[in-house]
């Protein structure tokens, strides 16, 4: 086996626990943590949303590997360091039994930890793309992502049901201890994993850039312009209302870590059976209807989550995690690769970096609109027919309709990239 072939491999078990380490340490997991230890809805719902702000390091990480040569340790120790970081949160309640000392800590210990995840993040996307050629691209990260789905959907449906014991015999705060062991085993073999894999040499050369034309450029080229417009437009939208989804559940449905992971499970099938589908829809149209449609589909999914309550979540939600797992397959691969065909050739990261820093910038000003909101219609209902409308349901709505407004913008201003991808 050469040592590409056996890098490939590694990564597809790195994929694994990288997965489970992001699952068992965010969404519900995060959210029942921050709730026994006391901290508000807002606050959880702003934590939660730190990573989106977190991502415009990728302004200037490009730059600062151009200038790393052993990038591979680099890499596997801020790694290892991001993972760590998300271990040690679980002993916040061991050092201070203030709420908002603990809410401070819960908020510096996660937010520096996606700060230096998202910090390698390109050039750790990149050291992928660089070991697998071309032509078996597709194959190979869709068998990927379909490996690392169904270790994530094991691991998170028995530590799903694990968590649930604890919790059933009043030791909760021992079950997430628990949980982060696990979560501490997977970041070691992830950290072997990364350090023992090949580092293949890089296939492509991009002129050196200095940060301001970072600001620039994308500015400049029209075609891209208009891709970023709407990658901001889809964080703005999506981010509104996107951490408040394991909160509600939590909080306000009192939904048990078990269902919970069912749940997940319903979702993670649904978007790995589907992602092929939207691979061969975008081959025949484009990905830029894939966007549209991926859009449009998450904005009526999570409209329908102002109808959701206690009384019918059994019923509706698995409908709601077939058509989310739908609509995130589509648009994981689609925005990404609009973006990578509508970019010049010529430093093509810099642009789409440019693109996703500015996006998490606007989703995390949103995502604070969103708490901010939540905090002044605390305590107040909506009661329209027979429902009864909580203030972070009233939040799904907006989150809904800002996602079929930017649907329409999207569909008005990209309407066909099909010369473009065949050229």
């Amino acid at each position: 086996m050469s040592s590409e072939e056996k890098g490939r491999r590694l990564f597809i078990y790195e994929g694994c626990t990288s997965i489970g380490i992001f699952s068992l340490s965010t969404g519900a997991y995060l959210a029942g943590f921050g709730t026994l230890m006391g901290i508000d809805i807002k606050h959880l719902g702003l934590i939660a949303s730190l990573p989106t702000l977190a991502g415009i390091v990728q302004l200037i990480s490009p730059m600062v590997f151009e200038k790393i040569k052993d990038r591979k340790r680099v890499i596997s120790i801020m790694g290892l360091i991001h993972r760590l970081l998300l271990v040690s949160y679980v002993f916040i309640p061991l050092i201070t039994k203030d709420i908002k000392k603990r809410t401070i800590l819960l908020a510096l210990i996660y937010g520096i930890s996606h700060i230096i995840g998202l910090f390698i993040l390109p050039a750790f996307s990149k050291w992928q793309v660089d070991l697998v050629p071309q032509h078996m691209r597709g194959n190979y990260f869709a068998r990927k992502d379909a490996v690392s789905l169904l270790f994530n959907i094991i691991v998170t449906l028995i530590l799903g049901k694990v968590l649930d014991m604890f919790k059933f015999k009043g030791e909760e705060y021992k079950g997430f201890l628990f949980i982060s062991f696990v979560v501490l085993i997977l970041a070691l073999a992830d950290f072997l994993l990364v350090k023992n894999t090949y580092e293949a040499p890089s296939k492509t050369k991009e002129e050196k850039i200095k940060f301001k034309d970072t600001l620039w450029l994308p500015f400049k080229d029209k075609n891209f312009f208009k891709v970023m417009i709407l990658v901001i437009f889809w964080n703005l939208a999506v981010q509104m209302g996107l951490s408040f989804f394991s909160i509600y559940q939590v909080n306000n449905l009192k939904l048990d870590y078990t269902y919970l992971m069912i749940i997940g499970f319903i979702q993670n099938f649904s978007r790995m059976l589907f992602s092929k589908y939207w691979g061969r829809l975008a081959d025949n149209k484009s990905w830029a209807f894939t966007t549209r449609l991926s859009i449009l589909t998450l904005g009526i999914t999570h409209f329908s989550w102002l109808f959701l309550n206690s009384s019918n979540c059994f019923i509706l939600q698995p409908v709601q995690a077939i058509l989310s797992g739908i609509g995130w397959g589509g648009i994981a691969i689609s925005i990404f690769n609009l973006q990578f065909i509508m970019a010049p050739k010529e430093n093509t990261t810099v642009y789409i970096g440019t693109a996703s820093a500015l996006g998490g910038l606007f989703g995390f000003v949103s995502s604070f609109l969103g708490t901010k909101i939540v905090g002044l219609l605390e305590g107040y209902n909506l009661n329209l027919w027979r429902f009864s409308f909580s203030n972070i349901q009233i939040i799904f709505a907006l989150n809904g309709l800002l996602l079929l407004t930017c649907y329409m913008y999207a569909r008005s201003t990209i309407k066909n990239t099909k010369g473009i991808e065949a050229s």
